[in-house]
């Protein structure tokens, strides 16, 4: 994030100060954001912080509550493992056809798409951990 915070600042100040840019500077951060996005989707995982809806919990009785939960987690499971079935096919896809970025000069783009099976893992281990949490109540929680 600090990267990509220097890269950017670094940019603006060539481009209004010295009225020129760095070339590449655009697309690199535009991968570095996508990279920062899956980390911390599984980061916010971990400390419970992905934007939810809670609407149906305020109507459920407290016994269902975790009901829903385990059911949240389960459907999050399902779905981070379909995000790192397909973008597993699509970096090795990038890999096995040689693709390269346009502007970084011959960056293979299998680097930038494995961004989304490295952090959908990550969210399937942590997805994971909560449905054991839950099964084997007996499991630390870290907390």
């Amino acid at each position: 994030m600090l990267s990509t915070t220097l890269l950017l600042f670094v940019n603006v100040v060539l481009r209004y100060v010295f009225s020129s840019a760095i070339f590449w500077t655009e697309e690199t951060l535009r991968y570095l954001i996508i990279w920062i996005t899956f980390i911390g989707a599984a980061t916010c995982i971990i400390k419970n912080s992905h934007i939810s809806l809670d609407f149906l919990t305020i109507f459920l009785p407290e016994k269902y509550h975790k009901i829903m939960y385990f059911a949240v987690n389960v459907i999050c499971l399902i779905f981070s493992m379909l995000i790192f079935w397909y973008s597993l096919k699509l970096t090795l896809t990038a890999k096995e056809f040689g693709q390269i970025s346009a502007t970084i000069g011959n960056f293979p783009m299998y680097i930038v798409y494995s961004c989304m099976p490295l952090g959908s893992s990550l969210m399937i281990c942590r997805f994971g951990y909560n449905l054991l949490r839950e099964i084997f109540p007996r499991i630390s929680s870290n907390k």
